[in-house]
């Protein structure tokens, strides 16, 4: 999964309006397949979050690919003007998270701190 973010546009009433591109891209060769449970969101530099406004019509993270396809998912996120946005996370929520919780070093894991991705 690659991201890329637009510019942060004023938002009159509500703050800042992020939004951000998703390439989502199948390896595979011979069978379709999807990632399932995948949360994202935008945290500022106190620890707050910031999920995406729901759009009807927004391409599902867990859209079925086939092999070597690939789709653009575009999710907005709207943040108070006074929130300096440290950056995005990508993880594994619902019910996908064994059993990554428990092995160590892994991403998902109890003690590993989620990786923030730069936005420019």
């Amino acid at each position: 999964m690659h991201c890329r973010a637009g510019s942060p546009p004023r938002h009159p009433s509500t703050g800042i309006g992020y939004d951000v591109t998703f390439r989502l891209a199948s390896r595979a060769r011979r069978v379709a397949q999807r990632e399932r449970f995948i949360v994202v969101y935008l945290r500022d530099e106190r620890g707050g979050r910031y999920a995406p406004v729901t759009e009807v019509g927004a391409v599902p993270f867990d859209t079925l690919l086939q092999p070597g396809e690939t789709v653009a998912a575009t999710r907005r996120f709207l943040v108070p003007a006074e929130a300096r946005v440290a950056g995005l996370v990508v993880a594994r929520g619902g019910g996908g998270w064994f059993p990554g919780c428990c092995i160590i070093g892994e991403q998902g894991s109890l003690l590993h701190r989620r990786t923030i991705v730069k936005l420019d």
